[in-house]
């Protein structure tokens, strides 16, 4: 089931994107409409494309816009001005206090390829664990293409087998033969679900997220892993990142919930010891 996340956040991240217009472009915007082109010409495009994002409430690809039969010149003047801002080469919002995560997953789901929230970028997302870096861990699969940068944050392709989600149906999935759950979720998302993916709808596209009891697991089990080891800028997450991701879900979940996801991935050996010792020694750190 989708979660809609508002141009706010209650997520302990603290960075976020400025807000737009600044004021060299709102006194540039005065100036046009005193010595330029006469006000209300182009009202009736400038109402159009702010009721297409009131209702899109988050980036659209120029291409969306166009197709919607929005003006270009108006487009333009309103990127121009201010009125209208570019996150992404190609993409536009209206300016606003945005959490710049949430946007930039939004921003890159709305230029790209379908992919998945992962690691220590889904546990900044569920508030489990502060953003570390600047890395956007994301899965999807081997030869999609990711933006290159956004606002600061750097995509990173996960291709590994083990972290894509299902892209079909699973019968073996309670739920799915029977067809118990048909009028309130489908099988697809019913079976995203079982392997640990939810959707969640980011400033109006629909993203998958692990979702926290799996991304405690994903964490624990692949922690010190190099994601590209014949390259020089090799990436890989600590120790650190998957502990205090363990005791930051442990304040707030149930750890039985990462056991249960852990025997359904096939994590028993590597994660059920470590749970062990979580529930122990957490207790007396909080």
């Amino acid at each position: 089931m989708s979660s809609e996340l508002g141009a706010t956040s209650n997520s302990p991240i603290a960075n976020k994107a400025r807000t737009r217009p600044d004021e060299a472009s709102l006194r540039n915007y005065d100036r046009k409409i005193r010595f330029g082109r006469p006000p209300g010409r182009h009202k009736k495009h400038f109402e159009q494309i702010l009721a297409y994002f009131a209702e899109k409430q988050g980036p659209a690809r120029s291409i969306d816009l166009i197709n919607a039969g929005l003006d270009r010149a108006a487009i333009k003047e309103m990127l121009d001005d201010g009125r209208l801002w570019s996150p992404l080469y190609g993409l536009y919002c209206l300016p606003g206090d945005y959490d710049s995560l949430h946007l930039a997953i939004a921003a890159i789901r709305a230029h790209g390829p379908e992919f998945a929230v992962c690691f220590n970028t889904a546990a900044a997302f569920h508030g489990i664990c502060a953003l570390k870096t600047e890395e956007l861990w994301l899965a999807l699969p081997a030869g999609r293409r990711l933006s290159k940068s956004i606002d600061g944050f750097v995509p990173i392709a996960v291709n590994w087998q083990a972290m894509l989600p299902p892209t079909e149906p699973d019968a073996s999935v309670p739920g799915v033969a029977d067809g118990y759950w048909h009028e309130v979720i489908s099988d697809l998302e019913l079976t995203e679900k079982h392997f640990g993916f939810d959707r969640h709808m980011v400033y109006g596209h629909e993203v998958l997220v692990t979702s926290p009891a799996r991304t405690v697991c994903d964490l624990l089990v692949f922690r010190n892993r190099v994601l590209r080891p014949k390259k020089e800028n090799a990436t890989s997450f600590s120790d650190g990142i998957a502990f205090g991701a363990l005791k930051a879900y442990a304040d707030r979940y149930d750890l039985d919930e990462v056991r249960e996801m852990a025997d359904r991935l096939g994590y028993r050996e590597e994660v059920f010891p470590l749970l062990d010792l979580a529930n122990r020694f957490i207790p007396s750190l909080r």
